[in-house]
């Protein structure tokens, strides 16, 4: 096993030192150096040990218990119908699966990302981009970004995880972060959400973000609230009802970041930990919509190439589409009734739900000129992405994107 694999920075320091009792009963007793029938931690109970001491009971304890918790191959990841991987999203709300695909095909898929960012302003200059989701310009139909979606171990994960072969996938975005010459606050880092909206507590979806590049805890990568499935959406409806807006009269109102008062309530929340996750070139990320989580921004400055990149992937049970939705697909995808290139629709990103149920604007800004600075190149020479590329234009594809149904169904 890579030992070097994340790093779990629960929210212990932010609570009595001594207080280590929701971690262990988190940890399975066998997991504790090898400590198998042992009923209890030598830390678990409340010791008169100096400060320094414990703070590295905890730190020492927390990092097992992410390692063997929230952490799979993807030969486990799979095996037995995915019943492992579900166990740990179920339980966790969020997972990483090692070495989805080659660290060779994650990098080479990063070197296209950036020549597509590029190839949309005068001379390859890719300077304007900052840290983003990167949306505009039809980005989620970038050749890489299809490439990923096809792969058929990612297709694997993800077939484990529903125990159905017959997918539909989003037309999601991807992660492009240039390296920044300054440092950042922990507070600029990062800034926690949630995708799903907090008066619908069903298990609805599961988002994914495939890592193109290493991250560390200084260069930037996911952050999630562990166990934030389970608690976030009440308490928010309950003690931050004011913070809400209108979701509870519109249910497409997916999107909503928490307040400092927020944050730091559900992280005072037992069973509730911040996690930044480090990746290799190669993982897949995995989490329930409705987890706590967000871009960590870099917080130290970074080497002229060391850009975070990622493929945001999510997919979910074909049967669930309606002929509604494959037709938003087909428009999505800029294709008309014949699945021929359209004249009338261009290529769309979407959001992370399968279904198409939202598009996202062709330059990445509002039409009164405010914008993103990592959307909004100084002389754009290109309208990105007008169609779906070759590869996702196979009925194999088709199927996958919701265009066309799978035969049994």
């Amino acid at each position: 096993m890579q030992w070097r694999c994340a790093f779990a920075q629960w929210n212990a320091f932010d609570r009595p030192f001594d207080d280590t009792s929701d971690l262990f009963l988190r940890v399975s007793p066998s997991y504790v150096a090898g400590t198998a029938g042992r009923t209890s931690s030598p830390f678990s109970s409340r010791l008169a040990l100096p400060r320094w001491a414990r703070i590295i009971a905890l730190a020492a304890t927390s990092w097992i218990a992410f390692l063997f918790m929230s952490l799979l191959s993807f030969d486990r990841a799979t095996a037995d119908g995915g019943a492992e991987l579900r166990s740990v999203l179920a339980r966790d709300g969020w997972v990483l699966v090692r070495g989805v695909v080659t660290e060779a095909e994650a990098r080479a898929w990063g070197a296209q990302l950036k020549e597509f960012i590029g190839s949309l302003s005068h001379g390859g200059d890719s300077s304007w981009v900052q840290d983003c989701i990167f949306e505009g310009f039809g980005a989620g139909h970038a050749t890489p970004c299809w490439e990923a979606r096809l792969h058929s171990r990612v297709r694997a994960v993800f077939a484990a995880l529903w125990q159905t072969s017959q997918l539909v996938t989003s037309v999601d975005a991807f992660c492009a972060e240039r390296p920044r010459d300054r440092a950042r606050s922990a507070e600029e880092a990062v800034e926690l959400h949630l995708d799903q909206n907090v008066f619908r507590e069903s298990f609805d979806a599961v988002q994914g973000a495939l890592s193109l590049s290493a991250t560390r805890q200084d260069t930037g990568g996911t952050t999630v609230v562990g166990g934030s499935h389970a608690h976030a959406s009440r308490l928010l409806r309950e003690r931050f009802a004011g913070e809400l807006g209108e979701q509870e009269l519109n249910p497409s109102l997916n999107w909503h970041v928490l307040s400092p008062q927020a944050r730091k309530c559900l992280l005072d929340t037992p069973g509730c930990q911040l996690v930044h996750v480090e990746t290799e070139p190669g993982d897949l990320m995995l989490w329930d919509s409705r987890t706590v989580h967000c871009g960590r921004k870099a917080r130290a400055p970074q080497p002229h190439d060391a850009w975070r990149l990622a493929i945001y992937i999510c997919m979910w049970p074909a049967t669930r589409l309606t002929p509604e939705h494959r037709a938003a697909k087909q428009r999505a995808l800029g294709l008309g009734p014949d699945g021929t290139p359209s004249s009338s629709e261009r290529a769309e990103t979407t959001t992370h739900w399968p279904d198409g149920r939202e598009l996202k604007p062709r330059y990445g800004w509002p039409a009164d000129g405010s914008a993103p600075a990592c959307e909004r190149p100084p002389q754009a020479v290109s309208d990105g992405v007008l169609c779906a590329p070759a590869c996702a234009r196979t009925p194999e594809a088709l199927r996958l994107a919701g265009v066309l149904p799978y035969d049994e169904e």
